[in-house]
């Protein structure tokens, strides 16, 4: 988790990714803007210029929206990225999001194995019923 305060850009580099989630919330109030906040996020894949590479969106909190999210879908692996975040107004909180692992697929060897052992108990099971 990372605070995110009013002017003071925020630059984090992530390695190996396609997609980016982040949450935001309100944190504290701020003179003028109540208990809002919110900014700009943006990404490249260099860092001496992430900030004039790709918007990425915005967030935006206020007394009707305590929590937001910006989600990055890079459509593809990206060796390297860089993500500034411009908080334009108030502190908020920012946490990225995990992505969910792929579940490992049941290799077919061992899906083989498996229905084998199935079949093998189904007989056994049918000749101690009889």
């Amino acid at each position: 988790m990372a605070t995110l305060t009013q002017n003071q850009p925020l630059t984090l580099e992530y390695k190996n990714v396609s997609k980016l989630t982040f949450d935001f919330a309100a944190l504290t109030k701020s003179p003028g803007y109540g208990y809002s906040a919110g900014g700009v996020v943006q990404y490249g894949t260099s860092l001496a210029c992430a900030w004039c590479n790709k918007y990425g969106g915005n967030w935006g909190l206020g007394w009707n929206k305590t929590k937001d999210a910006v989600t990055l879908d890079f459509g593809t692996v990206l060796k390297q990225v860089y993500v500034v975040f411009y908080p334009t107004h108030g502190t908020s909180t920012m946490t990225v999001v995990p992505d969910a692992p792929a579940p490992a697929p049941v290799p077919l060897p061992a899906a083989g194995g498996l229905l084998g052992v199935a079949l093998l108990g189904a007989m056994v099971w049918k000749k101690l019923v009889r």
